[in-house]
């Protein structure tokens, strides 16, 4: 049996990172002196226009400052990935955020790593309660960097990996499969489901997901069980879907849905927090549509979509609506909705729609390993080129087998080379032999290689999976080291024969296997594992044990519902 999954998409609002002049504890370097890196300003800026919120940085000021007796955990990293760099640096926890960052000499961070538990205090008289501070003192080869951020998944789906094959993908997956699968889900599935999809996060060193599926609150519950932040769009279709038969996932109850998650504070503590969840432009009405971008501007909410994912979606649009996917969300005003937008696959978008997109507002979110089985890449160089945000996700696991956002970054890289054995060039020379022949594929390869050497750089890709999502949902800041935002956080080994010798710090990050180098790993302020022991302290608690044995009960009892069995 082959079971095909369906993939959504987050979307863009903007991170805030703090600016001077707000109130709030900014970057410090170790005299004091407040550093403000280069590109804060337009970040700001960046930030300003695409939230629009008068009261946002108020909230991240009263969300970095935490309560009275928050929690205080003092990071002092010789090798810390600060605006863009590994350098010296002591970050300061509290609650779920950090609290301040100061850059250290080296002469500096070996004074305070030998002062201990006065290191703290030293660093930051003007923060109360200094003085007790746990400290994680990070050094030598070791790295302090922002855990990852997924931006595109579907963590319930995990359930079916493995049940896709080759076969299965020559059709449309998600109609002729997935969608006869989901429609028997129960709200308790897909919360024991996400609980594993978002173990398995955990142990890749993603601390954020974007996901889109059905039962939202069942969505957020598992987060918060397994201890992982992310923004949760509720699953939208009125036209066609799983959602016109799960009850309690019409469009009046997941709005709803929609709107619980997002006012709710104690999720919104722990770093989960709400989007809009349309599935895409043909299961969905554009009244409905007008609801959701109505919803979105109303709540300062990022709208998380698919877009033009499949040829099936194109001629419906043309069908319906006399054009594309997105010339009918621009027409319908809805592109210019909420404070961004997430657009994910976006395999069938014309040039001029692409000009209608605006950096500041829209992200097109690309799965790179999802993509290749579904046999149709996206235009990663075209996006990139034409100035365009690109964040990275994994998709679901049954269309991908993994959900190590990480891993996605050497095929972003370099996928667009494959192309050059599939080139008119290289198949006159499979024909002929001749050596003209091969010097023309052989132009080819060097075009290709050329280009990519023009936008692949390390920064560029990791910013994929840190700054691009980070920035997308006002109200989950993360995928950076800065005042502010959430706490989440990897310890990496830098000794690990993965990344040995670690020469380029950002170049391994980007292209190495970093996932068994993970030391420890911190989200919204907690440690989740045992440093030095950090996989097997996950995979062998009893937390994760319960949630694995209710997992695959309830797997089987979905296959028998369905009256499906597996050898």
């Amino acid at each position: 049996l082959v079971i095909a999954l369906v993939c959504i998409i987050p979307c863009a609002s903007a991170f805030v990172p703090l600016h001077p002049g707000t109130g709030i504890t900014s970057l410090h370097r170790a005299s004091g002196r407040a550093l403000h890196p280069r590109s804060l300003p337009q970040q700001y800026q960046r930030a300003k226009r695409m939230t629009k919120s008068p009261n946002l940085v108020q909230s991240l000021r009263g969300a970095a400052e935490g309560g009275a007796g928050a929690n205080l955990k003092l990071l002092l990293a010789e090798k810390a990935l600060i605006d863009g760099s590994m350098q010296p640096a002591a970050v300061l926890v509290k609650g779920a955020r950090i609290q301040h960052v100061k850059t250290l000499t080296s002469q500096d961070f070996h004074k305070f790593k030998a002062a201990e538990g006065q290191a703290a205090a030293q660093l930051f008289p003007e923060e109360a309660g200094c003085e007790s501070a746990e400290v994680t003192v990070v050094d030598g080869p070791d790295l302090l960097v922002p855990a990852f951020i997924n931006a595109h998944t579907h963590l319930a789906m995990g359930a079916m990996r493995g049940l896709t094959g080759a076969a299965s993908f020559q059709g449309n997956v998600v109609e002729d499969l997935f969608f006869k699968l989901e429609g028997s889900l129960t709200s308790e599935d897909v919360k024991a489901f996400v609980r594993m999809g978002a173990w398995e996060c955990l142990m890749s060193g993603v601390g954020t997901v974007w996901d889109h599926y059905y039962y939202g609150h069942a969505i957020a519950e598992a987060l918060a069980d397994v201890g992982l932040t992310g923004t949760v769009a509720p699953t939208l279709q009125n036209l066609a879907g799983p959602a016109l038969v799960l009850p309690g996932c019409g469009e009046e109850d997941t709005l709803q849905t929609t709107h619980d998650i997002h006012n709710n504070l104690q999720w919104k503590e722990k770093g989960i927090v709400a989007a809009l969840g349309p599935h895409a432009t043909d299961t969905v009405s554009p009244a409905l549509w007008r609801t959701i971008a109505d919803t979105a501007t109303a709540l300062h909410l990022p709208i998380h979509s698919h877009v033009a994912q499949s040829i099936e979606e194109l001629e419906r649009s043309h069908d319906t609506h006399g054009c594309p996917p997105v010339s009918f969300l621009h027409r319908h005003g809805v592109l210019s909705a909420g404070s961004g937008w997430m657009m994910v696959h976006s395999m069938f978008v014309t040039q001029p729609e692409l000009d209608l997109l605006l950096p500041d507002k829209h992200v097109l979110g690309f799965c790179p390993a999802s993509s290749v089985q579904f046999g149709f890449p996206c235009d990663y160089h075209g996006w990139v080129e034409r100035g365009l945000e690109v964040a990275v996700g994994t998709d679901c696991a049954a269309s991908n087998d993994s959900n190590n956002v990480q891993q996605e970054l050497r095929l972003l890289a370099a996928g667009s080379v494959f192309g050059v054995t599939r080139s008119a060039a290289f198949k006159a020379f499979e024909r002929t032999g001749s050596i003209g022949e091969a010097e023309g594929a052989q132009g080819v390869r060097q075009a290709e290689v050329a280009r990519n050497a023009r936008i692949d750089q390390a920064s560029r890709l990791t910013s994929a999976v840190w700054e691009v999502p980070g920035r997308m949902h006002s109200e989950l800041p993360t995928g950076e080291i800065l005042p502010g935002a959430f706490a989440n956080l990897l310890l990496i080994r830098g000794d690990h024969p993965n990344l040995w010798p670690l020469r380029d710090a950002l170049r391994a990050l980007a292209f190495s296997n970093v996932a068994p180098a993970i030391d420890n790993m911190m989200v919204a302020g907690e440690w989740k594992g045992v440093r030095g022991g950090f996989h097997e302290s996950l995979y062998s608690s009893k937390l994760y044990q319960e949630h694995r044995e209710e997992a695959d009960a309830r797997f089987q009892e979905l296959l028998s519902r369905c009256g499906l069995l597996l050898s």
